[in-house]
């Protein structure tokens, strides 16, 4: 049976041939630009539960606080982020200072 799907898109294979794609689009509302446009995030699935469970896992995480934009942050910038803001207040200033040493070495550097 074929599944349900309200996208379709074509594409070229590695062997030259034309490919129909067809998945489920939804679109959510993320926020508003300066100029008080809305800003609108698509998310994508090969199913309409799974399109939809994508952008509910989305909105979750912005309702917790997260900036619109989350899913592409980088992991350095949000560890660093974290490592100040949640970890050394919560540890001792000596394995802080252990923790310190070996995300620089072992981690960052990489």
């Amino acid at each position: 049976m074929p599944r349900k799907t309200n996208f379709t898109t074509n594409a070229k294979g590695k062997d030259g041939k034309e490919y129909k794609n067809s998945y489920f689009r939804t679109t959510a509302m993320v926020g508003k630009d300066a100029e008080g446009k809305p800003i609108r995030k698509q998310f994508y699935g090969i199913s309409k539960k799974e399109a939809l469970a994508k952008r509910d896992e989305y909105l979750a995480g912005i309702k917790q606080g997260l900036s619109a934009d989350y899913d592409k942050a980088l992991f350095r910038s949000k560890f660093d982020d974290w490592f100040e803001n949640v970890l050394r207040p919560s540890v001792a200033l000596s394995s802080y200072k252990r923790y310190e040493t070996d995300y620089r070495l072992r981690i960052k550097e990489c």
